[in-house]
């Protein structure tokens, strides 16, 4: 998720500086449509002093093209900046749905780990009442016993018990690695 949600911000990142670009074009297309109209305030001033020439004629027909060509560009680059702010906001309605998730699951996960460590601290003290209790029993055999052999059925249940302990070991490093 962390991946997403960083893709995420490049694109949005991304989209912002290509807007910030759009708005410097659109600015100085808006400062060349000022400069042509000045420009055609000065030609329609020649062209009205001058006698109806040709060539004044097609200088006014084409500064008109041209000025409604960069018209025309003006607002496809408007419309360009209305669908890369429409995306902007779409992206930042995900990225913020994607942190919502994140957070639900950090908290799921600390929750598992706070019942994680509950089960461990629980085993622990099973394992130390286990042990408390073999280290009696193996005291009280040696008392009983007195040096004496050992019952092969004793040996066994000592056997049982440590297996049993070892068991318990195992389970309680298992559940310290989740």
């Amino acid at each position: 998720m962390a991946e997403v949600l960083g893709t995420w911000e490049k694109q949005v990142r991304a989209l912002e500086s290509e807007n910030k670009e759009l708005k410097r074009v659109n600015t100085s297309l808006r400062k060349d449509l000022v400069r042509l109209e000045s420009e055609n305030m000065v030609l329609d001033l020649k062209s009205s002093l001058m006698v109806d020439d040709c060539f004044g004629v097609a200088i006014e027909e084409e500064s008109e093209r041209d000025e409604e060509n960069l018209i025309k560009r003006l607002e496809q680059i408007e419309q360009e900046m209305e669908r890369v702010q429409s995306l902007i906001g779409k992206y930042s309605d995900q990225v913020g749905r994607v942190s919502e998730d994140v957070h639900l699951e950090l908290e799921r996960i600390q929750s598992a780990q706070v019942e994680s460590n509950e089960k461990v601290r629980r085993v622990e003290k099973e394992n130390a009442r286990l042990s408390s209790k073999l280290g009696r029993w193996m005291n009280r055999k040696d008392d009983e016993t007195g040096g004496q052999v050992e019952d092969p059925k004793v040996g066994k249940m000592e056997g049982e018990l440590k297996a049993m302990l070892d068991r318990l070991d195992a389970f309680r490093t298992e559940l310290e690695r989740t």
